[in-house]
């Protein structure tokens, strides 16, 4: 079985086990800025440690939603999907009980054909208790079938970091 129909397979049976199928198929070519009638939604709470920092922990509780449709190419054939994901929440350093709010807002499309991937818009910005953002991944990046960035267009500190503990860590210290 080769990867490319593998992912399909995997995503389709993913999706079935959601019970998320049903309404989310659109008959056009995807792109960002393109809106399904009748996306399916997913709403998520997470509450977990985000970070392991020299003497402290950031623990993060996060509410995330998901909006996603298939793609279907002119032949009816499964070609790809489009996911806008939106977050809210909250990270506190263990240390100092600082709050600070993390947020998301970026569409995440995948070509099934190519394997490409891409994300566009806001991944994470955090912002400290004085209004002041600490952390920015904003932009567009583009991954190829094996996970390898392509394309990048804008600044991704912590997404694209080989240590991304150490990005919070080093930001969201005793401040």
């Amino acid at each position: 079985m080769d990867s490319g129909f593998r992912r399909v397979a995997t995503a389709l049976v993913v999706l079935v086990a959601m019970g998320v199928v049903s309404g989310v198929v659109d008959h056009s070519v995807a792109t960002a800025q393109e809106e399904s009638s009748r996306p399916q939604s997913y709403r998520g709470e997470l509450d977990y440690v985000v970070a392991e920092c020299d003497g402290f922990e950031l623990r993060e509780s996060l509410v995330e939603r998901r909006n996603f449709r298939l793609v279907l190419d002119d032949e009816d054939q499964l070609v790809g999907d489009v996911t806008r994901v939106t977050s809210r929440g909250t990270i506190v350093n263990s240390d100092t009980d600082e709050e600070f709010r993390s947020r998301g807002n970026y569409v995440v499309t995948r070509d099934y054909e190519t394997g490409e991937e891409s994300w566009e818009g806001t991944l994470t910005s955090i912002r400290d208790s004085k209004d002041k953002e600490v952390i920015r991944d904003r932009g567009t990046i583009v991954f190829d079938a094996d996970g390898e960035v392509v394309e990048e267009d804008g600044t991704f500190a912590l997404t694209l970091s080989d240590d991304p503990d150490e990005v919070l860590c080093s930001a969201l210290a005793s401040r």
